[in-house]
């Protein structure tokens, strides 16, 4: 099941530019509260020269559309996969939900499974 407004694990095939236009397909704002979109990029993405030129673009680009709150984690399935393993090495590893913010290692197994499930995105 999808958390918020993002895609259901694993069903969104075209990247996060696509999920970012497909949200944008009703008014976010009659929601009053918020419309909590998630996306996971690997830390690479952001590693390279034109990383957050290109995430920015892609922000904007969801705003100019309607978008109303778009959250990212940037953290591979490897350090959260390590992290399931030596908890006490990532205790400082801070992770997105729905609309919050949780230390990975206090999460329940399943919860960390279900990020680690999350689409993890190169921009």
């Amino acid at each position: 099941m999808a958390d918020a407004a993002s895609p259901a694990q694993g069903r969104d095939k075209n990247g996060p530019t696509s999920v970012l236009n497909s949200s944008c397909c009703y008014d976010h704002g009659k929601f009053m509260d918020g419309v909590c979109l998630n996306i996971r990029i690997h830390p690479s993405a952001l590693s390279r020269e034109d990383g957050n030129q290109k995430l920015g673009s892609m922000i904007r680009a969801y705003m100019d559309q309607g978008g109303a709150e778009v959250q990212f984690n940037v953290v591979s399935s490897e350090t959260m996969r390590a992290a399931q393993e030596n908890p006490e090495e990532y205790k400082d590893l801070v992770v997105r939900i729905a609309g919050y913010s949780a230390y990975f290692v206090e999460l329940s197994k399943d919860c960390q499974n279900d990020l680690i499930t999350r689409s993890e995105n190169v921009i």
